[in-house]
């Protein structure tokens, strides 16, 4: 109880100092009643008065920036007519069946309104299950770094649509997904451009953490790439030293917009492919930087989750990834829905950094990226997963930052005062079995 009481004050004394996380996403949904005291309010541009109030050549841009059309509003409540209510119930069974966790009505369900179609009916439901969570993904995101640092205020940089890509589909009689040649590789090259401005803006704003969910599969590409040579089928080999390769130009851009953003700590997914990210690398994930930290999801506190990536040189940490419930866009404004990814995994510790910047906002990137990585706690089966071999411990970290306001206490010695007081986090409920779970559900992870 003490502990408990001792870390709600850490908590609740954040507040007067009111972190910045910018949601690198698919667009916030700010209606929703959990988000909407969060919102960041510009305080330099006038609301809908059309001019651009601050001089950064944006109009209007009061809650953020839609980079996708280039304009003020960053989510679009009417697409929610669009999807058919059946995505909310199935969301939820989907999840525990990922998670290991699914029951005798779950199973009936799944058998009434999914194994029961035919295989083209299964493909088009699957398609719009994939459309609504790339379609909540933003807001989703943003509802789980509230759920860490409820005082923090979130603004929204669109930087993909609604829809997903025309020119990818999921083949349930396949593994993997199949990809237009070439395509992946000019988006990817945009949104490496698009980065750019994003993270010049959220520094103009000054944004103490920016969260991105999101990533490019270098794998893909290198597949692609020789593909287009003739090499329909490269060994791992191949693959991996034509990713290294063909990333080297994404790196190079990326380093100019992180280094130009020296006061946001980026959190990044790490990726859904689970695979190595030091042989398979995802971009931006792959990036090293001071105030750049990689995110791998795990299954509570009792394993990696199945469909994380993980790399000992590459990935820096771990945080719950499977079946995080959250906030999503619904016509009643409070729904919340659980879903599975290394996009869950890495909003979860945004939300922590953002609440330690708020103890105490004397701390640089680098330094609340340490903090992070120093006071997790650790697990044998990450050891040789992530750099940090742990899971992210959100009041043990809070705790280190407050120890460090005082200029006569080092890092080392905040991050042993705060293993001392704060023990490891205990699973409520474990997870029967690391569940592999079915070819559909697997198709939806974000």
């Amino acid at each position: 109880m003490k502990q408990w009481i001792l870390a709600t004050l850490l908590f609740v004394s954040s507040a007067a100092n009111a972190a910045v996380v910018a949601v690198v996403d698919s667009g916030v949904d700010f209606a929703h009643e959990e988000l909407q005291p969060l919102m960041y309010q510009n305080p330099n541009e006038i609301p809908g008065n059309l001019i651009d109030d601050d001089g950064n050549g944006l109009v209007d841009d009061v809650n953020g920036w839609n980079f996708i059309d280039n304009y003020d509003r960053v989510f679009f409540r009417e697409h929610l007519t669009s999807y058919d209510k059946i995505v909310y119930p199935l969301f939820r069974v989907i999840a525990r069946r990922q998670a290991g966790t699914s029951r005798a009505q779950d199973d009936a369900y799944w058998n009434n309104h999914v194994m029961s179609l035919s295989e083209e009916k299964r493909q088009e439901l699957l398609l719009h299950l994939n459309s609504f969570g790339q379609y909540v993904h933003g807001t989703h995101v943003a509802g789980i770094v509230a759920q860490e640092s409820p005082t923090s205020k979130i603004i929204s940089s669109r930087v993909f649509a609604d829809e997903p890509p025309p020119f990818y589909r999921h083949d349930l009689k396949r593994e993997g997904w199949r990809w237009t040649d070439g395509l992946y590789w000019v988006l990817a090259q945009v949104q490496n451009v698009m980065f750019d401005q994003v993270a010049q803006y959220n520094a103009s704003i000054e944004a103490d953490v920016a969260n991105y969910s999101l990533g490019v599969s270098m794998q893909m590409i290198a597949r692609a790439i020789l593909a287009l040579r003739g090499n329909q089928e490269p060994t791992d080999e191949e693959v991996s030293a034509e990713a290294s390769r063909a990333i080297e130009p994404f790196k190079k851009r990326a380093r100019k917009w992180i280094d130009g953003a020296p006061n946001t700590l980026f959190v990044v997914a790490a990726g859904n492919d689970g695979t190595n990210n030091d042989d398979f690398p995802v971009f931006p994930a792959i990036i090293r930087a001071p105030n750049l930290i990689t995110v791998a999801a795990t299954n509570g506190h009792s394993f990696l989750a199945s469909f994380s990536n993980y790399g000992i040189k590459s990935v820096d940490i771990a945080a719950p990834g499977v079946a995080i419930d959250s906030a999503v866009p619904s016509l009643d404004r409070k729904t919340r829905l659980p879903l599975s990814g290394t996009s869950m995994a890495a909003p979860y510790v945004s939300g922590v950094a953002a609440s330690v910047k708020e103890v105490n906002p004397q701390l640089t990137p680098s330094d609340v990226k340490q903090i992070l990585m120093d006071t997790v706690d650790k697990k044998d089966w990450l050891t040789d997963k992530v750099i940090s071999g742990g899971i992210v411990n959100s009041a043990r970290a809070r705790y280190a930052a407050k120890q460090l306001r005082s200029i006569d206490v080092t890092m080392d010695a905040a991050i042993r005062a705060a293993r001392e007081a704060i023990p490891d986090h205990a699973d409520l409920i474990e997870p029967a079995i690391n569940n592999e779970s079915d070819e559909f559900s697997k198709a939806l992870i974000f």
